[in-house]
């Protein structure tokens, strides 16, 4: 029987929880009826959804858009009696902070979008311009001002490599593109191919576990690996060859029981950091070191954390000073439908 609340949010659904009636045709009815936006169009696959979730196979409870616009949490158990518990939450208020959320957040990633594509053409006309003055009045220049021309080709390098990482960036979830069965150890092997070069000049070694495959963007994960291995190769202690380690912790690829997600890891013996600023790191243009020491625009770790986010896994990073780093990746092996996944990102 439905109590009041549910009674004053939503009288159409109460009028259904009836003492004595069986919950199969009481959430057949809600399906059938079109209460329930999600459910229209695909009544039978939502009521066996609804059933698994009554039998304990889904974790967590339901989320439905009724069709009087309103949101409503949904978690229904069995009794041992033979009844059932039904526990319903009017969410709507959340879920219309979760959308203007998403719209602010879409309406910044296509400002920095247009923003740094509009960038690109005047500082292509500044590199453009520095290297025909360099080249054709270089010698008529005095030392001093051939050195402003280094300083300002040189200050117009490092703002078009910001940019790029920017777009990088925006296009996480702007570009991003369908997931698909994704086998990690091929996506691995292509970026040592591409770091082939890196790779001899510091004489390291990458070491790769028995990767799982699992559903995601390709270019995605490879972008991933590859800003984590670089930073490895980046960030090496002086005197010692890079030994950067990719592998799955504890069997959560392909165990048993244990399927839904895997933990992936990878680890290097460089310098490492102080792990106070394990949560800073992947913010954007955060440095924990000065651009003469190291280069780069403090994005490539931001772009590995929106790159997880959108695959709804989790990234953290553990490191003591002249330890190494250590990044942990917990992510899904399946999804249900890429869509809800982009809504979340």
């Amino acid at each position: 029987m439905a109590n009041q609340r549910l009674r004053d949010v939503h009288p159409g659904m109460a009028e259904l929880y009836v003492t004595g009636r069986k919950y199969e045709d009481i959430i057949s009815d809600i399906a059938n009826r079109g209460i329930v936006v999600d459910a229209i169009g695909r009544e039978k696959e939502w009521v066996q959804e609804r059933m698994r979730q009554h039998r304990g196979e889904i974790d967590g409870a339901l989320e439905a858009k009724a069709a009087n616009g309103r949101w409503i949490k949904a978690t229904d158990r069995p009794t041992k009696e033979g009844g059932t518990v039904s526990l319903r939450t009017d969410i709507t208020e959340l879920k219309r902070r979760e959308m203007e959320l998403k719209r602010s957040n879409d309406e910044l990633e296509r400002f920095a979008y247009v923003a740094s594509h509009d960038l690109q053409e005047p500082l292509r006309k500044i590199q453009a311009f520095g290297d025909r003055l360099a080249q054709k009045y270089g010698d008529a220049i005095p030392e001093q001002g051939r050195d402003y021309i280094t300083r300002m080709q040189d200050a117009s390098a490092r703002m078009r490599t910001l940019i790029s990482d920017l777009l990088d960036f925006a296009r996480v979830t702007s570009s991003g593109k369908p997931f698909e069965q994704v086998d990690l150890v091929q996506i691995v092997q292509g970026v040592i191919g591409d770091l082939e070069v890196r790779l001899t000049e510091t004489g390291a070694r990458v070491d790769i576990g028995d990767l799982p495959t699992l559903a995601a963007d390709p270019s995605q994960m490879r972008q991933l690996f590859q800003n984590l291995i670089g930073n490895a190769l980046k960030f090496q202690r002086p005197d010692t060859a890079p030994v950067i380690k990719v592998r799955v912790i504890g069997g959560k690829a392909g165990a048993a029981g244990s399927t839904d997600e895997c933990e992936i890891v990878v680890e290097d013996n460089g310098i490492g950091f102080d792990e106070k600023h394990g949560t800073r790191i992947f913010e954007m243009f955060q440095r924990l070191h000065n651009r003469s020491e190291y280069a780069g625009t403090g994005v490539g770790l931001a772009i590995c954390r929106r790159i997880v986010q959108r695959h709804r896994g989790t990234i953290e990073a553990e490191s003591r000073p002249g330890k190494g780093a250590t990044f942990r990746m917990v992510l899904p092996k399946h999804h249900a439908s890429e869509e809800s996944i982009d809504e979340a990102a």
